[in-house]
Order: structure tokens, then sequence, then C-alpha cells
């Protein structure tokens, strides 16, 4: 484990774009939630609770797609499986619990005006897990999953161009 610190450099380790791009985020999320939440909305202000699940969701953001374990989990299944987690399990249901019901609502109100279709789609309970099961299922697959750990390239390719 001592050599993986030797040899990746600090950025490859920290990932510190994404540091700074989680930060821009949490910057967003509390002007919205507490300096222009009145240009939004007059229901009541965001708990400490919500603000505290919605770092824990960007921490286990983080924790899966930029912390050590990402370069760890090239090498290692069972550490890429934990980034997994971090990332899906954890932060999305934190995130979830944490933004506020007229933020939500008004992106769903939102998306209604502008793709009503793919909107009632995406947010169907039933079509969602089924996505979600299949696409995370596919990616697992071993010829998959080798595929893509062993050109970090193509992955990057895949994150810009979506």
């Amino acid at each position: 484990m001592e050599e993986l610190f030797e040899v990746l450099s600090f950025r490859a380790l920290w990932t510190p774009e994404l540091i700074v791009i989680l930060t821009l985020v949490a910057v967003a999320y509390f002007l919205i939630t507490r300096r222009f939440r009145s240009r939004f909305t007059t229901e009541a202000k965001q708990t400490p609770k919500q603000d505290i699940m919605f770092l824990g969701g960007l921490l286990s953001l983080y924790l899966g797609w930029g912390s050590p374990l990402y370069s760890i989990g090239h090498m290692l299944v069972s550490i890429h499986m934990i980034q997994m987690v971090f990332a899906y399990f954890f932060a999305v249901p934190l995130f979830i619990l944490a933004l506020p019901k007229w933020l939500l609502s008004n992106v769903y109100e939102w998306l209604g005006k502008k793709v009503k279709p793919i909107r009632d789609l995406m947010f169907h309970p039933i079509i969602g897990l089924i996505f979600f099961n299949a696409l995370f299922s596919i990616y697992h697959i071993p010829v998959v999953f080798d595929f893509l750990m062993l050109r970090p390239g193509f992955i990057a390719f895949m994150k810009s161009s979506c």
C-alpha cells in the first residue's frame, strides 16, 4: 500500500479538481437554500440536519470518485465495490433526503414544461430501479469491467462526452 502512495502523484490520489467542483456545488447549495431561498419559496428553511446530510453526500461522492479509493479501485475489485457503495448507495440517498422539497418540486415542474415524457419516465420508481440495476450489472460483467478498467482514457472520454 505504501508503494501506491510513492508511485502515484498527488493529483492521481486525491483528485483536487473534484474537490474544487464539490466545493462549488456546496457553495451553490448553501446560496440557493439559505441566501436566495426567499426568491424561490416561502416554505420553511433547511434544517441543520439536511445541511449535514448534503455535506455527507458530497463527502461520500468524493470517497467514491476522488479519494485514493479511486486509484486503488482500478487494481482491486473489492475496493472498487466500496467506491460504488459510497458513490451510489450512500451519496444519492443523502442528496435526496437533504434537498428541500420546494427545490425538487420546482425542478420536477420545470422538467415537465421542457420534456414531460422523459421526466415522467425518469422519475418513475420502477423504471429507475430497473434502469439503475441494468446499468450497474452490465458495467460489472467481467468482460465489460476489465475492458473499462484497462482503458482509463475511455472512461474519461465517456464522462467528458456526457
